[in-house]
């Protein structure tokens, strides 16, 4: 193990995720990014495709009516063109992270899609117009449902209505046509449950291990229902993110979730791995053992299925991770870097899946 530590201390799952034909990398802070050589020898080395983290939410990137800012944004963006790596982008429209000025203001359907088409349009043609042929992926619409399947209650949803999704999907395709367009969500059993405790809103079951059937799953089923019309009347849609936040040892089959996905046309995508450990199992031998076996069983479902190529990781390392500030410490340790941006052992595991996936 201490050599292989040596091997990967700074990245090595690049090349085998190109020779798997996997769209395969990291979330990415701007800041770590441009300050610590570590961070930035791992991005370089191991990432195919990067999305990033929060700078592309509206309300850092838009944060006035009539002011975008993309400085953090394209320093990203600029740095994956140099890797030649592509970028995921992430995301047009979600209820949470937006600024004042929109959720305070007074809005009629109208003046409310205005908004949007014009915060879509101008952020999706900036990348479009500035870095050609990098940002190829979108999400475009994130978390539309409850835990038990009903609507959440946004803005969009308020003031515009059902219809505001697929708004958004036709003025996104309307912005750059080669672009890859996807709805973004999360379906695991504890996530959802973690979300109920958030908003009150009683939440329906999850998937798990032994229970990833989309129909029985009432927000995976209302997604469903609501991609099958999307196809049928013709909005413009080519895939499903599963955000993948998932809890030692608890992923779901991925596989079985999605296989609805296929037959509609559409492409399915690991977009937010990380994997929750709690704080107190400390980060330890056995742990970093089920910890590197459930990123291994997320990447071998997206390798398994002829309709998933990208599986993306929420950070690099675990001084970056969002986990221990959302969760007030009580989760931890969800990344394959360590703190000091050392391998652990999905790396590990992670590296021999992808080789046995370029030998198949």
């Amino acid at each position: 193990m201490l050599l292989a530590t040596v091997i990967i201390a700074a990245g090595c799952l690049r090349a085998p995720a190109e020779e798997a034909d996997l769209n395969f990398g990291y979330a990415l802070d701007p800041f770590a990014l441009a300050s610590i050589p570590q961070y930035q020898a791992i991005v370089a080395n191991d990432a195919t495709m990067v999305t990033v983290e929060n700078y592309m939410k509206w309300g850092l990137i838009h944060p006035n009516p009539s002011t975008y800012d993309f400085t953090l944004a394209d320093q990203i963006v600029a740095t994956a063109q140099a890797n030649g790596q592509q970028v995921r982008g992430h995301v047009l429209v979600w209820h949470t992270q937006l600024p004042g000025w929109l959720t305070n203001g007074t809005w009629t359907r109208d003046s409310l899609l205005a908004v949007m088409e014009d915060h879509i349009t101008t952020v999706v043609t900036h990348f479009r117009d500035n870095f050609p042929g990098v940002v190829t992926h979108w999400d475009v619409v994130n978390e539309a449902f409850n835990p038990d399947g009903s609507r959440r209650d946004t803005i969009f949803q308020q003031v515009i209505g059902d219809d505001y999704i697929e708004k958004a999907f036709a003025f996104a395709r309307a912005a750059d046509p080669d672009i890859s367009l996807f709805y973004n969500d999360f379906y695991d059993d504890f996530s959802l449950a973690g979300e109920t405790l958030l908003t009150g809103v009683p939440a329906g079951p999850g998937a798990t291990p032994t229970q990833s059937d989309c129909a029985q799953l009432p927000k995976c089923a209302a997604t469903q229902a609501m991609l099958t019309d999307f196809v049928a009347r013709g909005v413009p849609i080519d895939g499903l993110g599963f955000q993948a936040h998932v809890l030692l040892g608890q992923a779901p089959d991925y596989v079985e979730l999605a296989d609805w996905v296929g037959p509609l046309g559409l492409e399915w995508a690991a977009t937010e791995l990380d994997v929750k450990v709690l704080s107190s199992l400390g980060d330890n031998s056995a742990t970093r053992s089920a910890h590197a076996d459930t990123f291994v069983s997320v990447l071998d479902d997206c390798l398994e299925s002829d309709r998933c190529d990208t599986v993306i990781l929420w950070g690099v390392g675990d001084a970056h991770s969002w986990l221990p500030g959302f969760t007030n410490g009580l989760f931890d340790y969800g990344l394959i870097y360590d703190d000091d941006y050392l391998p652990k052992l999905a790396v590990v595991k992670m590296f021999e899946r992808l080789e046995a996936a370029s030998v198949d």
